[in-house]
């Protein structure tokens, strides 16, 4: 059985808290505001929106949701190519996100341990 050490715990109950308060909050982002703020860029409305709609994907329990509706009723279909580049840079960001801190986060808080068998998983599997 896995053994957790007590600051682990501790911060893993923290960040379940902090998701659940998060993706809530993202639940009730109104749809009219976003397309008010969209709307009020001009003609740089497709990157404001491809801008927040980014919180979705670097803070993940926010629901892209609201904010991939108000893409479709205000750029109807072209919203899909928008929706491309959003992904693309959120997948970028995320991966220098986990790349600048992400092994010394485990490390901080699961312990040298599990880096170990992290490592060991990775040489046997790829």
């Amino acid at each position: 059985m896995l053994k957790l050490r007590p600051k682990f715990q501790i911060s893993l109950a923290l960040a379940i808290l902090i998701s659940i308060i998060l993706y809530s909050w993202g639940k009730q982002i109104p749809q009219q505001e976003i397309e008010n703020f969209v709307q009020s860029a001009g003609p740089w409305a497709p990157i404001a929106w491809i801008v927040i709609h980014q919180i979705s994907y670097v803070v993940a329990p926010i629901s892209g949701l609201p904010f991939l509706i108000a893409g479709f009723y205000l750029f109807g279909k072209t919203v899909i190519i928008y929706t491309y580049f959003v992904v693309l840079i959120g997948a970028t960001i995320n991966f220098w996100i986990a790349r600048i801190w992400g092994r010394s986060l485990v490390n901080k808080f699961a312990g040298q341990d599990t880096i170990r068998k992290i490592d060991k998983l990775s040489k046997e599997y790829g």
